[in-house]
């Protein structure tokens, strides 16, 4: 990688931190992820401290990058407006050189002033202000890049708002993945193997359960390959109690039965796997794996060498 030059970087976002919500993970990764290439990272967030404070916070996450967390009060009725217009003046008297922003109010206001921001996106703009706020940015004499986590999402906001989004401007930078520390050796047989998962090709998926992550899309794809199996790994308490039904299945009714545990075995810190048999004669086997971690560590992360990159010293 080249080497980059030291930038203070104001970093502003709305995620609950600590929380096991896949906004703050990707948040707090794509933070540390600055803060290890040499970049001197701040980042603001609503609500209260834990009682560690950032330590406490980044050890969560297993973030080991030095890395200071701010929390400032935020009135709910105001929908973020008062946090980001606070954040932005209180990264502006820390001494940022650029703002790092995931929320449009931050975004707008940060553009509007001249001050060089960079915008996140994950998703389109909606609402009633969504839109007018990224229009806003789009205007400003501050915005400096763009970073879409998809081709088609640039695609989109490039024609939904009539401006070339092309780079330097825009970048695409696709969701990354966090190796393990060190990497892991087994191979897919020897995963396989430990999770009990019959030895044929298999397709895996992270992240959550409920409506609207995809599954349907996971379903269909297992009823067009029936020589593979799926596996899902993920979903908070409630996805995976005994009674409980994915989003997916509960919308679709393709499949009613619920993750099940054998006795004995805890869910805080063993993967269970339960294959579920065929749900009709072209669905593969999709097994369900149940996964309650105290800690969240190697997960995935919207922030590559990319992303860095972007960052490194805006013109």
């Amino acid at each position: 990688m080249q080497r980059l030059i030291p930038v203070r970087i104001a970093c502003i976002a709305t995620s609950a931190v600590p929380s096991r919500t896949a906004n703050s993970i990707q948040l707090m990764k794509a933070c540390a992820a600055l803060a290890e290439i040499g970049q001197d990272v701040a980042l603001w967030v609503p609500g209260k401290p834990p009682a560690g404070g950032a330590a406490e916070a980044c050890e969560f996450y297993g973030v080991r990058a030095p890395l200071g967390i701010r929390w400032l009060r935020s009135l709910r009725s105001l929908r973020g407006y008062d946090f980001c217009a606070r954040a932005c003046l209180a990264g502006r008297r820390w001494g940022a050189e650029l703002f790092y922003v995931w929320p449009y109010q931050a975004a707008a206001l940060c553009s509007t002033l001249g001050w060089p921001v960079l915008v996140e996106v994950h998703d389109r703009p909606y609402g009633r202000m969504g839109p007018a706020l990224f229009r806003r940015t789009l205007r400003g004499r501050g915005l400096r890049r763009l970073l879409v986590t998809t081709e088609a999402l640039r695609a989109w906001l490039e024609a939904e708002f009539k401006r070339p989004l092309a780079p330097p401007l825009a970048l695409v930078a696709p969701n990354a993945a966090e190796l393990a520390d060190p990497p892991d050796r087994l191979s897919p047989s020897d995963w396989r193997s430990l999770l009990g998962l019959p030895e044929i090709f298999t397709a895996g998926y992270t992240g959550h359960l409920y409506a609207g992550r995809g599954l349907e899309l996971l379903l269909g794809l297992a009823r067009h390959l029936p020589e593979a199996q799926f596996l899902w790994v993920g979903g908070e308490n409630l996805a995976v109690e005994p009674g409980s039904r994915t989003g997916a299945a509960q919308r679709r009714g393709q499949d009613r039965r619920a993750v099940t545990w054998p006795s004995g075995v805890s869910r805080t810190s063993t993967p269970v796997t339960k294959p579920l048999p065929r749900v009709s004669r072209t669905v593969t086997p999709v097994a369900y794996t149940g996964v309650s971690k105290p800690r969240v560590r190697n997960s995935v992360v919207p922030f590559g060498e990319l992303g860095a990159q972007a960052v490194a010293k805006s013109p």
